[in-house]
């Protein structure tokens, strides 16, 4: 029996899931030449996509593209990504801001629509996020300013460097909190508190 490839089958979007929109675009631009012969050849196929039409599907399935291919390295590893979520997180805020300028109102409604959704599920985990990114070897601090550049626009300088800031102060403070905790469990044995001066000195380490 032969096989179908299901990347390849055309297919109808599913209104839960904004990916599906995606996989119906891209799949359908394969086969644009097909529909439009089918319009010269069948007379009650009255439904075919214009020019425009078809424009517009593109421009819009190249900027959900971003959001299908980030949602793969996501949930498509069998590692853990807490360490990189934060700059494709920012990626993406960098992208939408640029969209919300392209020139396509329809597309600019969209963007705008999608800050307003990124703002409410992003915004009171970007410490969380930010800690992860700092604590991966390969990224550090200069990481962090790239990422709050990309999330706030690269005239904010002063904003970005007072939410690297911010983290470096949680990171420092949860180090501290640890190190409280552990000398209550372990009274008996000796230990050395860490101040608050000590706490900076080992922040050091994640200067790039």
């Amino acid at each position: 029996m032969l096989k179908v490839d299901q990347s390849k089958k055309l297919s109808l979007d599913v209104k839960t899931r904004w990916n599906s929109t995606y996989f119906m675009l891209s799949v359908a631009l394969r086969y644009k030449s097909v529909f439009n012969r089918l319009r010269q050849r069948e007379k009650t196929f009255t439904c075919a996509p214009s020019d425009d039409d078809w424009k517009f599907c593109g421009e819009v399935c190249d900027r959900l593209k971003l959001f299908a291919d980030i949602t793969e390295i996501f949930y498509g590893t069998q590692y853990v990504t807490a360490n990189i979520y934060f700059p494709k997180i920012c990626e993406i805020k960098m992208n939408i801001r640029k969209w919300s300028k392209c020139g396509n109102e329809i597309i600019e409604a969209m963007s705008d629509a999608m800050s307003a959704t990124f703002y409410k599920y992003c915004s009171d985990i970007q410490g969380l996020m930010g800690i992860a990114t700092l604590l991966d070897p390969r990224f550090k601090i200069d990481m962090l300013h790239v990422c709050f550049e990309m999330l706030l626009g690269d005239e904010s300088i002063v904003d970005c460097e007072s939410k690297v800031h911010e983290i470096r102060e949680l990171v420092s403070s949860l180090m501290l909190e640890y190190q409280m905790e552990n000398e209550q469990e372990n009274t008996e044995a000796q230990s050395v508190s860490i101040s608050a001066m000590e706490a900076n000195e080992v922040m050091s380490i994640f200067n790039a």
